[in-house]
């Protein structure tokens, strides 16, 4: 499955409203807003998904929590992540072409579009980067950090390597399913409910989430009218 090949599939928005996550039920790390990618500390998501992501809570061990980095993205944060990685891959294979570096940089981010028909999965609102962490409040082994584009990040490249970090990656796994989220295969933390990438993955003939910025100006200027 190609992230672009989610492009294709139709959106049917909801209209759904974005929440922001609270810090007394997960463990909110906002990563890019401390890496100066982001103005915004917060982590948003469609209500939707932060209810499913509250009942996925249920499916873990006593104590132990999710840890989310990620949520909502503005079209502005996707173009300068796009950029980051297309930089880093282009200094590290200096024989690259420019169409060879765009080509692997889709594998692990979706080119930014200000097309409503063609929404990256972040800026939907219904995609989350997450991990675990213990009853200590300490992350679980998952055998590479976050944002690590190598194959050691891909869902199952653990199988046969380390049985307990590939055993908490399926834990993260398997209770996100549980209520419907799936799973991007190539990176071991990003999830989606809702967006063209969980349609294609779940061969849903649409999406009900869209842009997400959209949804919000839309909301305003019903906002401002009355």
């Amino acid at each position: 499955m190609k992230i672009e090949d989610a492009r294709q599939i139709p959106i049917k928005e909801c209209g759904e409203r974005l929440e922001v996550l609270s810090g007394d039920e997960f463990v909110c790390e906002p990563v890019y807003f401390r890496r100066g990618l982001s103005s915004d500390a917060r982590i948003r998501l469609r209500s939707g998904v932060v209810a499913r992501l509250r009942r996925a809570q249920r499916h873990l061990p006593q104590g132990w929590n999710f840890k989310i980095w990620d949520g909502m993205r503005t079209l502005d944060t996707q173009r300068q992540l796009f950029e980051e990685i297309c930089g880093q891959l282009s200094r590290g294979h200096r024989d690259w072409t420019t169409q060879q570096v765009h080509d692997a940089a889709v594998v692990f981010i979706t080119p930014p579009s200000a097309d409503p028909c063609t929404v990256p999965p972040h800026t939907s609102g219904g995609a989350v980067d997450l991990t675990l962490v213990d009853a200590d409040g300490s992350e679980v082994a998952m055998g590479t950090p976050f944002d690590d584009f190598t194959p050691r990040a891909h869902i199952d490249s653990l199988r046969e390597i380390d049985e307990e970090m590939h055993r908490h990656r399926l834990l993260l796994k398997q209770a996100l399913e549980e209520e419907g989220f799936t799973n991007y295969p190539d990176e071991w933390w990003h999830y989606d409910y809702g967006n063209q990438l969980w349609a294609i993955n779940l061969q849903k003939p649409y999406a009900f989430y869209g842009s997400a910025e959209r949804i919000e100006s839309q909301g305003k200027n019903q906002a401002q009218e009355v």
